[in-house]
């Protein structure tokens, strides 16, 4: 048993008797910062002109932009729902699709994110 506890105490995980350390080890804190979240050219679709200049979707306290973009999507999709839910409006399926891709940080919907107004100019024919 002394051997098991050694092993589980090595690889940072919470014995039964309280013994080890939290798992996973506690990270350096990151620096916080202010993001600017912006889209470029996009397009929905039929009735729905195109976008002509970029706009800035939010600002959102993250430790960097990845993050700051993907917590927006999460308060956005948690917001949409929580609205549908209080007005009584049937949620269908795309009302709780994911339309994220993290990978890409780009929506399905509005395309890219950008940091900077200028970077999101570029999208534009004229930028």
């Amino acid at each position: 048993m002394e051997q098991e506890n050694e092993y589980f105490k090595n690889f940072g995980l919470l014995i039964p008797s309280g013994e080890g350390r939290a798992w996973p080890p506690p990270a350096k804190a990151h620096e916080m910062k202010e993001y600017e979240i912006w889209i470029g050219a996009y397009h929905l679709g039929q009735g729905s002109d195109p976008s002509t200049e970029p706009q800035m979707t939010a600002k959102v306290t993250a430790s960097d932009f990845r993050i700051a973009c993907l917590l927006y999507e999460l308060r956005s999709m948690l917001s949409v729902i929580e609205e549908m839910e209080a007005t009584g409006e049937y949620q269908d399926h795309q009302s709780c699709r994911w339309f994220y891709d993290f990978d890409r940080n780009r929506n399905s919907w509005t395309g890219q994110y950008f940091e900077t107004k200028e970077e999101a100019q570029k999208t534009f024919n004229n930028g």
